[in-house]
């Protein structure tokens, strides 16, 4: 046995010769990352210590003194766990390494310390191990947190939004853009501010947002940003309660004049919820009859009501009118309807022109005009004359029909026919016509004046007049 175990040795020592190197009595395995390590935040590492001695070690893992704190600006300090290992022959152990770097330190870059495994049974049996540590920019050095009350917000104009921002680093920041975004049903709006921290700085700002009737109630989401240069530095995303505002503002207007009074009521929205307005009047027997408002008109509780919705940002404007003007009105044109009726049918001589179109023939119409003449009277008048104009661009023919005119007289206006009746008995009736000619080629209309009747009664000359005609070519 002791020969078999001799020659084993031998043949051991041989092949590291043969290999041409020398076997570490430990051997320490390459640190690797095991996080992405972010300013603030640890870095964490891991290494193997393996034992190649043909007997168990106690070894201790301790950081470099000189690279790290106070002599390293950059590294604060190193935990080992374990810390200190009891490991067998041709045995490994893993080894955890938390470093923490120095708020102050770039981003982007690598830094290197070490760490130190010895022997305690052996001090001379030593191995350095490098902890590489690659920094990456960090999305996460300002704690951001809104300030909302737990009722929720009112919404109005200028109302508060309160955030706190807490650089967690111990190193200063300047122009920090502190963006807070707020979003919901029909509402998005966002404020910056403009914040430069100190070392470990807590500051409390409010920003003011304008939540207007707009803004329906309901969850919002509130999203709070740092940006440094445009790089996000720390972020905060949550939501909130917009509660239901009932706001109505109410202005009401009574105006009285002459047969009629008015009621204008005005109500404005100011809250974010649309809401049902009503507005009542007593009854009343004759009043009712005379009513009229651009909303329909209800029956609540035995009065007259007038309900209406009221959406928000609106005004809403209910016209209430007690009108009797109209009554009034139509009673007085009743009257003097009554009034001219009468007066016209007790005139003591009624006259009306009449028109008959009789042939057209080579661009020329022919034409037959009447008047027709009638006493209203019990008893006769005496000495009429009736006179009629026929325009310039009509020529009488000079066919008169019943009784020719006793005077045909040339003037500005056309030729004027008179007619001398001595005696017009009560009842009796008279027409009188003529046949007239006019071109067709004329544009427009002629308009054929009004015939009249004139008589002579109580010293004074009575003038009556008929109606006038159109002639349409």
């Amino acid at each position: 046995m002791k020969k078999a175990g001799l020659i084993i040795l031998i043949i051991l020592v041989m092949s590291v010769l043969v290999a041409g190197k020398e076997i570490p009595k430990i051997e320490v395995s390459k640190a690797v990352l095991i996080n992405e390590p972010r300013q603030g935040q640890p870095a964490y590492l891991e290494f193997t210590i393996k034992n190649n001695q043909a007997f168990g070690d106690i070894l201790t893992i301790k950081p470099d003194e000189l690279t790290v704190a106070p002599i390293s600006k950059i590294f604060s300090s190193i935990e080992l766990t374990p810390n200190q290992i009891d490991i067998g022959s041709f045995k490994e152990k893993t080894i955890k390494a938390e470093v923490i770097l120095f708020d102050n330190a770039e981003p982007n870059k690598n830094y290197v310390t070490q760490v130190i495994v010895t022997s305690i049974k052996d001090p001379s049996i030593q191995e350095t191990v490098r902890l590489i540590v690659n920094l990456v920019e960090s999305d996460d050095i300002f704690e951001l947190t809104p300030k909302i009350h737990e009722e929720g917000v009112v919404p109005g104009i200028g109302v508060p939004i309160t955030f706190q921002a807490k650089n967690k680093l111990n190193s200063y920041f300047k122009d920090i853009e502190i963006k807070v975004e707020i979003e919901g049903k029909n509402f998005n709006d966002k404020a910056i501010e403009t914040l430069s921290f100190d070392k470990g700085e807590t500051k409390t700002k409010e920003v003011l947002f304008n939540f207007g009737s707009s803004a329906s109630p309901g969850t919002y989401t509130i999203k709070i940003s740092a940006l440094d240069d445009d790089k996000l530095k720390g972020y905060y995303e949550g939501s909130f309660e917009v509660v239901p505002n009932f706001n109505i503002e109410e202005k009401i207007e009574k105006d009285s004049g002459f047969l009629k009074s008015t009621i204008v009521v005005k109500k404005k929205n100011k809250g974010n919820l649309p809401v049902e307005e009503s507005y009542q009047l007593e009854k009343s027997l004759i009043g009712d009859l005379f009513l009229k408002s651009n909303v329909e008109t209800k029956t609540i509780n035995n009065k007259n009501a007038w309900v209406f919705l009221v959406k928000p940002e609106h005004e809403f404007t209910l016209i209430i009118e007690h009108n009797y003007r109209i009554f009034f009105l139509g009673l007085l044109i009743a009257i003097l309807v009554i009034i001219v009726l009468y007066y016209s049918l007790r005139k003591e001589i009624k006259i009306t022109k009449s028109l008959i179109k009789i042939k057209e023939y080579q661009n020329t119409v022919e034409i037959k005009v009447l008047i027709q003449i009638k006493n209203n009277l019990k008893k006769e008048i005496e000495n009429l004359k009736i006179v009629d104009i026929v325009p310039h661009l009509v020529k009488p023919t000079g066919d008169f029909s019943t009784l020719k005119p006793s005077k045909i007289v040339r003037g500005e206006t056309g030729i004027k026919l008179i007619w001398d009746i001595p005696v017009l008995t009560s009842k009796e009736e008279r027409i009188l016509g003529y046949k007239a000619t006019t071109r067709l080629n004329i544009v427009g209309k002629i308009d054929l004046p009004a015939a009249a009747v004139l008589y002579e009664s109580k010293d004074k000359t009575i003038k009556i007049k008929s109606n006038r005609l159109v002639l349409n070519r």
